[in-house]
């Protein structure tokens, strides 16, 4: 054979040992029929059960693989003989609690009854997969955390937007000329009796009775209904809490003919989403 000016040789005169060759490699290599006999098996699978060539050939693949007489669930083979092509796929042997990647590849070859030879080849991969379930499972868990960050910013985000909303409510309405001083209860009605409210920390009777009023009014709305970063708690919830901050945050009276408006008189939302 030449090449341009160049005469290339045979790397050898004499025939290419097919034994040789899947004896070199590490990983178990057989050769079998459409049947599942093995034809052939290199000297990996010879280590690895601890016994002479000669007692695997002619055996069942599948016993000896899997110490089955029946096809593994999912064995190449059968889906390489049907197509005529190569198949790989990883597999799960519950026998020994691992992976392994099985490997067929059809040839041209057939054996004297006429059946078709195919290259087996069968890898350990327990550890590929052990280690990509870990990555797996250590995203998932990062994943988490970052969710978890965002969700505790977006909540210190909505609660700083809130504090600020008494302020911006009051700079709309201050110019308005209303019968009733409804700028100053709108900046008020985040104030709390024990001075813990915002923006002005006013507390007692700093806090204007309709402030009052419309704190407690804006508790229950608010937590009766849904948020963005959270479902509605509903109304029991609301009426728990300005019960147990009776005199506390909020104004007793005001707390009182609330519960009494939905207790007694059995008030109910309307259009309430």
């Amino acid at each position: 054979m030449s090449l341009g000016n160049e005469t290339l040789y045979p790397v050898t005169d004499h025939p290419i040992d097919v034994q040789d060759l899947i004896d070199a490699l590490p990983f178990f290599v057989m050769l079998v029929d459409d049947k599942h006999r093995i034809l052939a098996v290199n000297s990996a699978i010879v280590t690895h059960y601890g016994c002479k060539q000669e007692q695997l050939i002619g055996r069942h693949c599948p016993e000896i693989v899997h110490g089955t007489s029946k096809s593994h669930s999912g064995c190449p083979l059968e889906e390489a003989i049907l197509t005529g092509t190569s198949v790989e796929k990883e597999l799960f042997d519950e026998r020994i609690q691992g992976w392994f990647s099985s490997a067929i590849c059809p040839t041209k070859h057939r054996t004297q009854d006429g059946s078709r030879i195919y290259v087996h080849i069968v890898s350990d991969i327990t550890r590929r997969r052990l280690a990509e379930e870990a990555q797996r499972t250590a995203y998932e868990r990062l994943q988490r955390t970052v969710e978890g960050v965002i969700r505790a910013l977006t909540k210190t985000v909505e609660f700083n937007i809130i504090k600020k909303h008494s302020q911006i409510g009051y700079e709309i309405l201050k110019d308005i000329e209303f019968s009733w001083p409804i700028a100053q209860i709108v900046l008020q009605h985040q104030e709390r009796l024990d001075g813990s409210g915002y923006p002005q920390g006013l507390s007692g009777d700093e806090i204007m009775p309709e402030a009052r009023i419309l704190a407690v009014a804006d508790v229950v709305e608010a937590m009766s209904s849904h948020r963005p970063y959270r479902q509605a708690l509903g109304i029991n919830v609301a009426l728990q809490e300005i019960s147990k901050n009776k005199a506390i945050l909020y104004d007793p009276e005001v707390v009182d003919a609330t519960l009494t408006l939905f207790r007694s008189k059995k008030f109910k939302w309307t259009n309430k989403h």
